[in-house]
């Protein structure tokens, strides 16, 4: 909360008032708990795969290709000791890729992202527009949380189907 908010709920006799510095989307993005109207609308934190594979940038192609092997996963997020989001590599990168290289040689650095309190009808509406299956979630300071596909998204966002309300008209 700001630190005018904080003032006033002290001066109206709360205790223990603390000021968050980095707001409620970042409390959000954190993947904190949430009152309100904001807490009915459907977050990517909630579709949000914290199975998503991730590398090193250290690991070899062969290694990558293995671990994606026999999962639902085409892609694997390269992260940094501290777990830091540093690329992606996926069906553009790894099959013609030198088994030898490293992650970090082959990878697509800095991928969009998106933060886990972002709805999640507008990243599916993004995703759809930008043809992206798989996209990755990280905090504010770019961790990775983990990644939401597409498809999870299409059957958690309720849509109308287009269709539906003709059939009413027509019999």
């Amino acid at each position: 909360m700001s630190p005018r908010a904080a003032w006033r709920l002290e001066a109206l006799g709360f205790g223990e008032v603390l000021h968050y510095a980095g707001g409620v989307a970042d409390w959000m993005a954190s993947g904190l708990a949430i009152e309100g109207t904001m807490a009915d609308d459907l977050h990517v934190a909630a579709v949000a795969r914290a199975d998503a594979p991730t590398c090193g940038p250290n690991e070899t192609v062969a290694q990558i290709r293995e671990r994606l092997r026999g999962t639902e996963w085409d892609v694997c997020f390269v992260v940094n000791a501290q777990r830091i989001l540093m690329g992606r590599m996926g069906p553009r990168e790894l099959p013609g890729a030198d088994p030898d290289a490293l992650a970090d040689d082959v990878m697509r650095p800095g991928p969009a992202t998106y933060r886990p309190d972002f709805r999640a009808d507008q990243l599916l509406d993004v995703m759809e527009q930008r043809e992206v299956t798989v996209t990755p979630i990280t905090t504010s300071e770019g961790v990775f949380i983990g990644a939401v596909r597409r498809e999870d998204l299409q059957r958690a966002v309720a849509r109308p189907k287009h269709h539906e309300h003709l059939k009413d008209e027509v019999t």
